[in-house]
């Protein structure tokens, strides 16, 4: 008996095929993919999850997401992974995509997290400053005559080498910009200070491997290149977003060939603390939602606190602490 037998009109059929797509069909996506049916504010507070996936909190700097993940993920292919070895590795023609973006903020809010908070003395002003990161910028002393990618590989590496060696500095993060004269400079942010005459010998004897330091006017003149500049970064309200937006942001000048950017193996390591949600990570979680409700952001299959370490601390999430600090400590040893 054909389905039109019931003497119902087609536009009936039609009108309900819609409906259905309208409103059950995410619902049947959703658990075909493991997730959960209910928004997961409401999880947060329960275990209640779906009974195929199982649910999970990750725990960063900067937030605390909770999320459910099916019991069987499928395996990635070996030309999925090809694929995205050679999305890292593409320079996306001079511009920063929105990839490497996350990827900047991401290592900026690690690097903040690492450093913690320190001291140095001022030698001129005779007092103590608190800083958490420092900001160094490295310029060529005369006109550029190498290419990019030559520089990159022959000076800023070996820089980046003596970083560890000279001043045992393991966090940090380079991008290159070019000049408004068009020579190719570099900012590096990291976790130590650097003595200013210390940094500017050790820039100078590398960039002149190239010939930089001859070929300029003050080297000529019997001056000594002012080619460095180093400075602790302070009194600047959401410190992280302000990094990432100057480490992020484009240049009108030319593009820069190759690699724009990049973070020391330390920082480009860290992901997120990982674990189930139990008892004791539901109960942080609703601790936030107490406290914290107006930080909370929902997604499609994802809920966000975006709190600091510090809020989650003042907030007494004891666990997703702990989550954070052995994360921490299992990465860096």
């Amino acid at each position: 008996m054909g389905a039109l037998s019931f003497g119902l009109p087609p536009m009936f059929y039609s009108t309900a095929l819609g409906l259905y797509k309208l409103f059950l069909w995410p619902h049947f996506l959703r658990s075909v993919l493991g997730l959960s049916y209910a928004p997961t504010s409401q999880i947060c507070h329960t275990m209640h999850h779906h009974p195929d996936s199982i649910p999970y909190v990750s725990v960063r700097p900067t937030g605390v997401t909770f999320f459910n993940l099916p019991y069987r993920t499928a395996s990635r292919s070996k030309a999925q992974e090809e694929a995205e070895k050679h999305l890292e590795e593409n320079d996306h023609q001079g511009l920063i995509s929105v990839k490497a973006r996350r990827r900047i903020t991401h290592g900026i809010d690690w690097l903040l997290y690492l450093a913690g908070e320190k001291t140095f003395d001022h030698w001129k002003f005779k007092k103590q400053y608190k800083f958490r990161v420092v900001f160094v910028t490295l310029t060529l002393s005369s006109k550029q005559v190498h290419s990019d990618q030559e520089i990159k590989s022959k000076l800023l590496n070996q820089f980046l080498i003596e970083l560890k060696s000279r001043w045992s500095i393991e966090h940090y993060l380079w991008r290159a910009e070019p000049q408004k004269n068009g020579n190719i400079h570099f900012h590096v942010l990291c976790d130590k200070f650097i003595p200013w005459n210390e940094l500017r010998n050790c820039w100078n004897r590398i960039q002149d491997k190239l010939g930089y330091v001859g070929r300029s006017k003050h080297y000529r003149e019997g001056w000594t290149p002012n080619s460095t500049d180093v400075h602790s970064v302070r009194r600047v309200k959401k410190l992280g977003a302000y990094l990432a937006k100057y480490c992020t942001k484009e240049s009108t000048v030319r593009k820069i060939g190759g690699r724009q950017w990049g973070l020391s193996q330390s920082l480009s390591r860290m992901k997120s603390a990982v674990d189930t949600r139990d008892g004791e990570v539901i109960e942080d979680l609703s601790k936030l939602y107490r406290m914290k409700k107006e930080s909370m952001k929902e997604y499609d299959y994802h809920t966000t606190y975006w709190v600091s370490s510090e809020e989650l601390r003042e907030c007494g999430c004891d666990r997703l602490v702990q989550m954070l600090e052995e994360y921490v400590s299992e990465m860096i040893e």
